[in-house]
């Protein structure tokens, strides 16, 4: 089941209000991660995965995104949709096209 567009919005306030930095939610526990996502499906995994994905950005990126596209991969959590979606939207990359799994297969 997908999380719907205003639960997500929601959320992304949420999050943007706390702060939404990788150094800000790498020293921030997934449960606290968890509590401001509450509202979407598998939140304790995304939670847990946002503070990975933070923490390996602090450390193996000095606090900077990855520019490659395979780095962005390797993020837990992260397949092709997100990726190509992060490099679309921050970008003039272009990998492909971001749909679901169930429209790729």
């Amino acid at each position: 089941m997908q999380t719907k567009d205003e639960t997500t919005d929601k959320m992304m306030s949420q999050l943007k209000d706390f702060g939404c930095t990788a150094k800000i939610l790498s020293e921030t526990p997934p449960e606290k991660i968890k509590e401001l996502i509450y509202g979407s499906n598998f939140n304790k995994t995304k939670s847990e995965n946002i503070n990975k994905i933070a923490n390996i950005i602090m450390k193996d990126y000095k606090g900077k995104m990855p520019t490659q596209y395979g780095e962005i991969l390797a993020f837990p959590g992260v397949g092709h949709k997100i990726a190509i979606l992060y490099f679309q939207s921050t970008t003039e990359e272009s990998f492909g096209i971001a749909v679901d799994t169930h429209v790729h297969r």
